[in-house]
């Protein structure tokens, strides 16, 4: 997959000198992205202070007491402690600003909503910390979520921003079973899909989405790769170790390294980007 399908081809002859430079430093990345994602994950920061460790902490909480979620009642303490779990990792991603109106709520808002998706995942007999996720059990959660958090708006008079960033988040942080559409991952997926036809053998009708509006079938199909997932393995490996709660090491989901894979180009090449265009602007200025 990232390494080992990557055929070196030169650019299109009608490329432009941008297309040119990002095909060139995406392709870099793509052969050795573990680097970069530590680069952009930890920024140099240790890890376990990092904010890439609020996603360890949320999951590693909903993995610990998902079946007693499934038990508990939506008045039960645990709901506010699971609440409480993922506001932390939300806030650490940037979801708190003002254009989501999450900061005019506290993690109570939180309860119903997971409360609606952990009994909606039971009926589904999905579990926290499986293997792998169908993409028609993940769109029903998907549907679920956005479901709460439009019933709560409607309910207690909130405008809180439904919006697939924060609904993918939700599912990201706790169940693991997508990565979370924000804009640095949909820039990544987005530059992998433009280097498919020609590089990675992808079609139109295999592109990965960049959304929720489109099928995710895509997105599991090339995940569960045999090769594909060889190499996430492998890339996952090289992240600061993820301890669960009773001390073992265990592997990383696999869409969460997908979503740190696809965050870390997006992350860099949106900075080349701006950096280029600062380049261009000042060059153009003298």
């Amino acid at each position: 997959m990232l390494s080992r399908d990557i055929k070196i081809a030169p650019p299109p002859s009608t490329s432009s000198w941008v297309d040119d430079w990002e095909t060139r430093e995406s392709l870099k990345y793509l052969r050795n992205p573990a680097p970069l994602i530590s680069k952009y994950a930890y920024a140099g920061v240790t890890p376990e202070y990092s904010r890439a460790f609020a996603w360890n902490h949320s999951y590693r909480f909903f993995r610990a007491r998902w079946n007693d979620l499934a038990e508990a009642g939506i008045d039960d303490p645990l709901y506010l402690q699971a609440s409480a779990e993922l506001v932390a990792y939300l806030a650490s991603f940037g979801m708190y600003g003002v254009h989501t109106h999450l900061m005019t709520v506290n993690k109570t808002v939180f309860v119903p909503i997971l409360h609606s998706l952990v009994a909606h995942a039971r009926d589904l007999h999905v579990t926290c910390g499986r293997g792998s996720y169908s993409a028609t059990d993940v769109q029903e959660l998907i549907d679920r979520v956005r479901n709460a958090l439009r019933a709560i708006n409607a309910e207690a008079n909130l405008q809180l921003a439904v919006t697939d960033t924060l609904i993918s988040k939700i599912l990201h942080g706790t169940l693991a079973c997508m990565p979370a559409f924000d804009s640095h991952v949909r820039s990544g997926i987005s530059i992998f899909n433009r280097l498919s036809p020609d590089i990675l053998s992808l079609t139109s009708s295999t592109a990965l989405p960049t959304d929720l509006e489109r099928s995710l079938a895509p997105l599991y199909d090339w995940a569960c790769r045999q090769d594909v997932q060889a190499e996430l393995q492998r890339i996952g490996a090289t992240f600061a170790p993820f301890v669960d709660s009773d001390g073992k090491v265990l592997p990383y989901p696999t869409m969460r390294i997908v979503d740190q894979v696809f965050w870390a180009l997006g992350s860099h090449m949106d900075k080349l980007r701006a950096e280029a265009s600062h380049i261009q602007v000042s060059s153009s200025e003298r």
